[in-house]
């Protein structure tokens, strides 16, 4: 190696570990904040911003350091680079699609369900677009690759629609539309785990046309499904979202009458 080159070698391999380290952390964290969201979701609202500020500081510390690091690949092999470049990448790879499926767990974990999944489609589609865009940017050698950045866009799909769903439901201050409605019936969904019939859903059948909602069958937890018969009350509570998703949760009829 030419010697006047070797101090910006040296700060170019320290950057790379630094980086590598912080992407590290920043997956650990991913894991940490969703299995806050799982375990205790709350404050949710500390788990939500972790998971949804990582892709975008990932993003911006790859267009601060495009030149020498980008997402599983390494730009100049030299000397110790590679394997501190391709760490980097991995780790910051990870921080791109890790906390869209956390946002995921999260959103499944707080019981958001929006009435009209088709309302979803939009802004996934866009939100995908625009991020796909800004890979292509912060690491152009996707360009050439385009087997990567497939897989890559595909595993942040996720992202879009739960931060939709969640920014729409967290923010709503709007007031609920209180249903109290009979059960009409039950029903449990089967399949098969390892050869042996297993219960893979639990689902409660009620009348929601009344409230403004068409809202025939609900999935509920399997606690709740049994502790719940036909003719008994549940609560439907209906809001209108931040972003103008209609959304609900279901309840015990007592939590809503209090």
């Amino acid at each position: 190696m030419d010697q006047r080159l070797a101090p910006f070698h040296e700060q170019h391999t320290q950057s790379l570990k630094q980086i590598c380290r912080l992407a590290a952390a920043g997956i650990l964290l991913a894991f940490a904040a969703t299995a806050w969201g799982i375990l205790y979701p709350y404050p949710h609202l500390l788990a939500f911003f972790i998971l949804a500020a990582l892709p975008l500081l990932t993003l911006w510390i790859c267009w601060r350091h495009k030149d020498f690091v980008s997402f599983f690949y390494h730009a100049t092999p030299s000397g110790n680079e590679p394997s501190w470049a391709e760490c980097a990448g991995f780790f910051l790879g990870g921080c791109l699609y890790i906390p869209g499926f956390g946002l995921c767990i999260l959103t499944l974990a707080l019981d958001i369900r929006i009435i009209d999944l088709t309302q979803l489609i939009v802004p996934t589609i866009l939100g995908t677009v625009v991020l796909a865009f800004a890979i292509t940017r912060v690491a152009p050698n996707y360009r050439k690759h385009l087997g990567h950045f497939a897989c890559i866009t595909l595993a942040m799909v996720a992202y879009p629609p739960s931060v939709t769903v969640l920014i729409n439901a967290l923010f709503d201050y709007s007031h609920p539309t209180i249903l109290i409605l009979p059960v009409l019936g039950k029903h449990e969904t089967e399949g098969y785990y390892q050869n042996r019939p297993t219960t893979t859903g639990h689902y409660l059948y009620i009348n929601s046309q009344g409230g403004g909602a068409d809202i025939p069958v609900v999935g509920v937890s399997e606690e709740f499904f049994s502790s719940i018969e036909i003719g008994q009350p549940l609560c439907l509570s209906i809001q209108a979202g931040a972003v103008g998703l209609r959304w609900y949760l279901i309840k015990p009829a007592v939590d809503c009458e209090r």
